[in-house]
């Protein structure tokens, strides 16, 4: 498992995820360059739907890029099982978004100078959206052999999913409390006002409690169908 992993990052490039860590502190540093240390720290909520889109840009191909390149004919010469191929590249995602979190919490506590155990639940409680993101991730990519199209969809759901959200609530289409849409951005629910208007407004029932159940749930939808369309498709080339 280790060796597939670590395969999967030789294929991704480390250049990009240097790229892509060094993106992040650089962001961080002008949060704190331009704002006091409470603000920024607030502020910093903020990244974490941009773990999810750096994910996406790089882990869009990480099946479809298999087909198209004719990497799985290697895996076919070899006694590993498909399963195990297939988990190896969601771990590769997480092990990423994992790295990503602590890595942005530590800039942050050295920034403040003291270790904020509040800051690190609530940072660490707000990332939860993005195990469910991660595997949609690879749900998309073994979907579809156009990367293009796996990133365009991604992005989409991830800048525009609460929007969505509230104008189809907004049409009595209540439903949509039981998909990911509304809880995809769990720092949204910091702002407890806006959360509670919309609840009473739309006649909904938003919460990160509920978010982390139906996160979850489609969590291991996405697993089942995403692997058991990988092994299809797998045995036809």
């Amino acid at each position: 498992m280790i060796r597939l992993i670590k395969n999967e990052y030789i294929k991704i490039g480390k250049y990009k995820i240097i790229i892509m860590f060094g993106i992040f502190l650089i962001i961080i540093c002008f949060i704190y360059k331009f704002n006091n240390k409470v603000d920024a720290l607030n502020n910093s909520f903020k990244l974490i739907p941009f773990i999810g889109v750096s994910a996406c840009i790089l882990f869009s191909g990480i099946v479809s890029l298999e087909y198209t390149n004719g990497n799985l004919r290697y895996y076919l010469t070899k006694p590993i099982k498909r399963n195990k191929i297939y988990l190896s590249k969601i771990l590769t995602i997480y092990l990423y978004i994992f790295s990503l979190i602590i890595y942005i919490i530590l800039i942050n506590l050295i920034f403040i100078e003291k270790i904020d155990t509040k800051y690190i639940f609530n940072f660490i409680l707000y990332c939860f959206p993005l195990l469910t993101i991660g595997m949609f991730i690879i749900l998309l990519s073994t979907l579809f052999k156009n990367t293009s199209i796996v990133v365009g969809i991604n992005m989409f759901t991830l800048i525009f999913s609460f929007l969505i959200s509230q104008i189809l609530l907004g049409y009595g289409l209540n439903f949509v409390e039981y998909t990911t849409l509304p809880y995809l951005e769990f720092n949204l629910f910091n702002e407890k006002d806006i959360i509670l208007n919309i609840n009473r407004n739309l006649g909904s029932n938003l919460s990160i409690k509920n978010g982390i159940i139906i996160d979850t749930a489609y969590l291991f939808i996405y697993y089942f169908i995403g692997n058991k369309l990988f092994k299809i498709k797998d045995i036809r080339i």
